[in-house]
C-alpha cells in the first residue's frame, strides 16, 4: 500500500516554474563546467562518460521547465510524467549551461536533470540521475553536481527539469 502512494505522489505536478538559457554548443565539458563554477562535482562527470559533438558558433535558446512531484517521487516516474507533457530531460550541456545561467535556481531547492548511463570506477555501467544544487556561501555562488542511483526517491525539496526549444 506504501509503495502505491509514493508512485501516486510522483505524477502529480505541486508547482512548476520556467526559465530560458542560451546554450553554446561550442564549449567543451571542460569549459561548461568552469563557467557553472562547480566547487564539487564526481570524477564520473568527465568526457569519456558524456561525449558532446562540438558545434562551433552553435548557439539556441532553450525553455528549462522545473517541475515539483512532492516527497517520495520517483526519478522514472517523474521523467515520464514530464515527457507525457511533451518535456524531455536536459542533456548535459543544457544542465551545465542552467547551472551558470541560474545559480539562485540551484539554491532555492536542488534540481534533478537528466538520467545518465555512465562507466562506473569498476567499469560497469551504471543507471544514474544527475542533480545540481547551490549554496549561497561563497563568491557568487557555490554549485555542485552530484550522481545517484537511478532508481532513488526524492524528497519535496527536489525539482526535476524539463526542457524544449524556445519559441524565437
Amino acid at each position: 500500500l506504501e509503495v502505491v502512494f509514493l508512485m501516486e505522489a510522483a505524477v502529480r505536478v505541486l508547482s512548476s516554474r520556467r526559465v530560458v538559457i542560451s546554450v553554446d554548443y561550442g564549449k567543451t565539458l571542460k569549459q561548461l563546467i568552469k563557467e557553472a563554477k562547480f566547487y564539487l562535482w564526481p570524477k564520473m562527470i568527465r568526457a569519456k562518460n558524456f561525449p558532446l559533438r562540438i558545434k562551433r558558433g552553435k548557439k539556441e535558446k532553450v525553455l528549462i521547465k522545473l517541475f515539483s512531484f512532492g516527497p517520495g517521487a520517483f526519478t522514472e516516474t517523474s521523467f515520464q510524467e514530464i515527457a507525457k507533457k511533451r518535456w524531455r530531460q536536459l542533456d548535459i550541456r543544457e544542465a551545465l549551461t542552467l547551472a551558470a545561467q541560474h545559480p539562485d535556481l540551484l539554491i532555492e531547492r536542488p534540481v534533478v536533470v537528466c538520467g545518465v548511463k555512465i562507466r562506473g570506477q569498476n567499469e560497469i555501467w551504471q543507471r544514474c540521475a544527475l542533480y545540481i544544487y547551490g549554496s549561497a556561501c561563497g563568491s557568487p555562488y557555490n554549485c555542485s553536481l552530484q550522481l545517484v542511483d537511478w532508481n532513488n526517491t526524492w524528497d519535496e525539496l527536489f525539482r526535476f527539469a524539463g526542457a524544449r526549444k524556445a519559441r524565437a
